[in-house]
């Protein structure tokens, strides 16, 4: 059998459009599966996330242009991974999901004295003058979705994941003495 003859630069060409092609694939994949799964979510489970700066966004916002160069470049590698995990590996189930039960609460409070004892006060301006500071938005998240009757208690749960053992604690909204959400504010290990 004889090959074809092709210059380096067409041969560079090909790899580059083959690891493009690879890496665009994957990613509109991943994209697609993402998708599915946001609508599989719990509702009103973990609300808290505190707000990006310009400088976060526009490096979240960059960041696939940079993996998707450095896969095209390696896509080799990537693929050898992929058969790799197909033929080698056996998938781990799902982990547990995190929940709130009425267990684990705590104080009722009412959301003037949560406010008033959050407040963050920075001489130097740094964070806003609001309930939570920098993660007021989450905390308003929380409110907006109470309805008329709904308590907000504090609570800590304990959590095991991966072996290792973690108490959780927050706000969590209360609707006919179940939790509807709650809002995880700190985490620490046992």
């Amino acid at each position: 059998m004889i090959l074809p003859e092709i210059s380096w630069l067409e041969g560079v060409s090909w790899y580059v459009a083959a690891g493009a092609a690879l890496i665009s694939f994957t990613y509109i994949r991943k994209r697609l599966a993402d998708a599915a799964k946001k609508t599989e979510e719990p509702s009103g489970q973990w609300l808290g996330s505190p707000a990006l700066t310009r400088r976060e966004r526009l490096s979240r916002s960059l960041e696939p242009f940079g993996l998707f160069a450095v896969g095209v470049a390696i896509w080799p590698i990537f693929v050898w991974v992929m058969v790799y995990e197909k033929l080698f590996t056996v998938p781990l189930p799902p982990p547990p999901q995190f929940k709130v039960t009425r267990e684990h609460l705590r104080d009722v409070l009412s959301i003037e004295s949560i406010e008033t004892d959050t407040r963050v006060t920075d001489p130097l301006g740094a964070v806003p003058d609001l309930p939570f500071g920098h993660l007021n938005p989450a905390w308003e998240r929380l409110k907006t979705g109470m309805q008329p009757g709904d308590q907000i208690s504090t609570f800590i749960a304990p959590w095991e994941e991966f072996g290792i053992t973690w108490e959780r604690g927050g706000y969590a909204v209360v609707r006919s003495g179940e939790v509807a959400s709650f809002w995880v504010m700190r985490e620490s290990r046992c």
